[in-house]
């Protein structure tokens, strides 16, 4: 072989092999195409569903109040005088009709006698007076003046005997004697306050309703009281709501009628009052953790063969930990409840566990 044989034998080989390197670069790797193409797929997700089931569903709002008396009575002095007699304590229950406080009537009784006394006269005369008219021995203009002084004496009396009356003070009403303002030997001026009376076989809440919800509210019947004191709920009736607000609240007076034969319940307590403001048949409601907050609004992502799509939802009342769907959704259709943070719509699913529906959630569950 010549030497320029072999020169050119030296010099192709690395071109060769460089030829070769640019071939088998230029060759498609199928199998790192499909792992790229897979990649580019989001991930099978793991989530738990809930079926979407109507059932019936009231939204209820909560008003504080305040606990009083369904009878409030200040006991006052009806004639000026002396306490002689205090017949009660504080805290004792009294019934209708029972005295409670004597003014000391010495002066008025001594007075009465004499004005008894004076109306038997008076009487007596009239009757001799009439007698003597009869016979014509006597002036009409004389008879006259006896009849006028038996009215007259008649009157003295029965209004003595009023002011004795008054001297006695019975109890207007059953209840109980919650204050005592006069003690024995003290003098009263008339209209003084003896004693406060209350009635609490049932007691009265007042509750401002907010303009919004007081047709709503006239509407109904009854409502919870959830007496914080006595970790109690107990039902009420609605006897009244104003018909004119409250100019200082922009509110309507609404009046609780609630029973309370074992008197646990105390003017002063401070309660709430749960009052249902609408009422639904058939209403679709979803955990509020099943929500997802996007750029548009908020979404609920439903799960349809296999893939979850997001599904613009629009949302009603809330109660608690639940919130009523009033657009977006159809009845029976499964949402996603856990995993749906962070899918996307289109994404394929795989459903791991189905959530039933509580079956009493309207009635119950949002309480």
């Amino acid at each position: 072989m010549s030497l320029l044989m072999r020169i050119l034998k030296y010099l192709a080989l690395p071109f060769f092999f460089l030829i070769v390197y640019f071939a088998v670069t230029l060759i498609p790797n199928s199998s790192a195409q499909r792992e790229g193409q897979e990649s580019s797929d989001p991930p099978l997700k793991r989530i738990k569903i809930m079926e979407v089931a109507p059932q019936p569903f009231e939204e209820t709002i909560l008003i504080p109040g305040v606990v009083e008396a369904y009878e409030d009575v200040n006991i006052g002095a009806g004639i000026p005088g002396i306490v002689e007699e205090v017949y009660v304590k504080e805290g004792d229950r009294v019934k209708k009709g029972q005295e409670l406080f004597q003014i000391d009537l010495r002066s008025r009784q001594a007075r009465l006698e004499d004005a008894k006394a004076a109306h038997e006269l008076a009487q007596k005369s009239l009757e001799r007076k009439k007698t003597l008219r009869n016979r014509g021995d006597i002036t009409i203009q004389e008879y006259d003046e006896a009849v006028a002084r038996e009215l007259q004496a008649a009157a003295i009396m029965r209004s003595l005997e009023v002011e004795v009356s008054l001297g006695h003070i019975f109890a207007p009403m059953e209840g109980i004697i919650d204050a005592i303002d006069a003690d024995a030997g003290e003098y009263m001026h008339e209209g003084s306050q003896l004693a406060r009376l209350l009635s609490i076989d049932k007691i009265k809440i007042v509750v401002g309703i907010p303009e919004r919800h007081a047709d709503a509210v006239a509407s109904e019947k009854t409502a919870k009281v959830h007496l914080q004191a006595l970790n109690e709920i107990r039902s009420a009736e609605l006897e009244r709501i104003a018909f004119e607000a409250n100019p200082q609240t922009n509110t309507f007076e609404a009046t609780l009628i609630l029973e309370n034969k074992d008197h646990r319940i105390r003017p002063g307590m401070i309660i709430r009052a749960e009052l249902v403001v609408k009422r639904v048949q058939d209403a679709l409601l979803i955990p509020l953790e099943a929500l997802v907050k996007r750029e548009t609004g908020m979404v609920v992502f439903v799960v349809t063969d296999g893939e979850a799509a997001a599904r613009p939802v629009e949302m009603g009342a809330f109660q608690k930990q639940f919130v009523e769907i009033v657009a977006g959704l159809q009845p029976y259709e499964k949402i996603v409840l856990i995993g749906q943070q962070d899918l996307s719509d289109g994404q394929a699913v795989d459903v791991v566990e189905s959530v039933p529906m509580p079956r009493t959630l309207g009635e119950e569950g949002l309480q």
